[in-house]
């Protein structure tokens, strides 16, 4: 590891050099360095204490491999200095350690992008993904990414699915990777308007024990899909679809009730109206209301029983 403020020649291609900038008064600066050799490794970390800083000593012909800027709240990073960094150093993995405060309610202020930003709880995680990419030579996120197109970066053996990025594709599409078994049974298909809220429940039903299958699909466009498409055939076995279903409507009780009519696979139906059971006016023994606002309780609490009845079979 550097000394702060240092830039140390690369000796060894196979060694990532990794610009690590942290406030000098942040409390988790050994901690986040200690992440980060553990998830780069073999890296070489040059720590710094603002990225203006860095700006300004760095060396012309000097470019890092990884870059983690630590955001203890939002706005802590100055947008023109976050642009001129990037413009600087186009090719470096830039990442945005969200700190506690700055995660609550994800908030980002105006600076970061969502394809840099990444809760501390998932640095890891996301620093090994891009390890792996740049080790690799596989694709990586760009700037222009959405947050469910990272998720499926950071993961994608969880989701059982891959992301085509919309600047290659006109539209990003979810596209299936394979029909593994898994060990609940269960094929979970998420699908909500925003991304952060796909995000939170994918991340529920995995971190629980659950498998998304799909995160994106949008019901009624899949119900709309010729039965022989091949891509948007469904997993073998049983599935449940978590769809955010504000605000509620004619077209969307009729593809509920369609999904449901399918297959013996249930519907979990998100909302945030102040009665849930008013959103169907009749009941369907495999439709669940679920208040939107309990969602990050509600998720995993039924994925729980599900592994259960899985685990007791």
């Amino acid at each position: 590891m550097c000394d702060s403020g240092s830039i140390a020649a690369r000796d060894d291609e196979r060694t990532l050099d990794v610009l690590l900038v942290v406030p000098a008064d942040s409390a988790p600066a050994d901690r986040l360095s200690a992440l980060v050799l553990r998830a780069c490794a073999p890296c070489r970390i040059h720590s710094f204490r603002s990225l203006s800083e860095v700006l300004r000593v760095a060396p012309a012909r000097w470019i890092p491999d990884v870059a983690v800027v630590y955001e203890p709240f939002p706005g802590a990073t100055d947008a023109r200095t976050m642009v001129a960094a990037f413009q600087r150093w186009p090719l470096t993995r830039w990442v945005c350690a969200a700190g506690p405060w700055c995660e609550s309610a994800m908030r980002r202020g105006t600076a970061w992008p969502p394809s840099v930003w990444c809760p501390l709880g998932r640095l890891e995680q996301r620093l090994v993904a891009e390890r792996s990419a740049l080790r690799l030579g596989t694709p990586v996120v760009p700037l222009t990414a959405e947050r469910d197109e990272v998720v499926l970066f950071e993961c994608p053996e969880a989701t059982g699915a891959r992301w085509v990025h919309r600047e290659a594709a006109g539209e990003a599409e979810p596209a299936r990777v394979g029909d593994a078994a898994q060990a609940t049974g269960v094929s979970f298909f998420v699908a909500a308007a925003d991304p952060a809220l796909r995000e939170l429940i994918a991340m529920s039903i995995r971190d629980t024990g659950g498998w998304v299958a799909w995160c994106g699909i949008d019901p009624e466009e899949f119900i709309a899909a010729p039965a022989a498409d091949g891509a948007r055939a469904e997993p073998a076995g049983r599935g449940i679809w978590v769809w955010d279903v504000d605000p509620w409507s004619g077209s969307r009780a009729r593809t509920a009730f369609e999904l449901a009519r399918r297959r013996a696979s249930g519907v979990w139906m998100l909302t945030g109206e102040p009665d849930p059971d008013s959103v169907i006016g009749c009941r369907f023994p495999q439709f669940e209301i679920v208040a939107k606002l309990a969602v990050a309780f509600e998720i995993p609490r039924r994925v729980r029983a599900l592994v259960g009845e899985a685990d007791a079979v």
